[in-house]
């Protein structure tokens, strides 16, 4: 049976903060916790990403590459529970474009564990991840601005972009769901089901 990890992921530099309390299991590599981190937060997987090790880079290689870029390391080729230990924090950054950050830190697991199957859960969290492509965190306030006039063309704007946006909108069962969802892309990848 899998160890299983309880982390803590806050993305950096906005305020009120945005964090989610996950537990998940200790044998993935860095590459599937991507995909749990995107569900977990509420991101949609449409950009790249890394993770910064102390002072080691991992990555997904591209597709065309037999290597990563830079001297960073496959993140495929390293387990969660062998990067970090509890107390310990790993960055993880999304999105080069918009530069978003977000301090990964184990913590102590906190309740027990069922002894079910599970491939990820949401335990707490706050506040809602911006929207894609919001443009970092200058476009994500400038976003929110545009939201509280309520009226005039930016509103607008802002509303025909991306609809409604509530930032103080999360729910630890929707942010299972959206784990579990990006687990099964996952594995359906992995059993060379490439076609999404």
């Amino acid at each position: 049976m899998a160890e299983f990890v309880q982390l803590r992921i806050s993305l950096n530099n906005i305020e009120p903060e945005i964090w989610r309390r996950i537990i998940v299991p200790g044998n993935l590599n860095l590459h599937e916790l991507h995909g749990l981190l995107q569900g977990a937060m509420g991101w949609e997987n449409s950009h790249l990403y890394d993770y910064v090790v102390g002072d080691k880079r991992y990555e997904l290689p591209e597709r065309d590459a037999l290597a990563t870029e830079g001297g960073s390391l496959d993140a495929r080729e390293v387990r969660l529970d062998k990067t970090v230990s509890v107390g310990e924090s790993i960055l993880y950054r999304y999105d080069f474009g918009d530069g978003w950050t977000h301090t990964v830190t184990r913590e102590r697991l906190t309740r027990p564990i069922p002894s079910v199957f599970f491939v990820g859960l949401c335990l707490e969290g706050a506040n809602a991840c911006p929207p894609e492509d919001v443009g970092g965190e200058p476009g994500y306030e400038r976003h929110l601005t545009d939201l509280k006039k309520g009226k005039g063309d930016a509103y607008r704007n802002a509303i025909s972009w991306r609809g409604a946006f509530d930032p103080k909108l999360f729910s630890p069962a929707q942010a299972t769901q959206a784990m579990s969802m990006f687990a099964v892309m996952m594995n359906l990848r992995r059993e060379g089901f490439d076609w999404f």
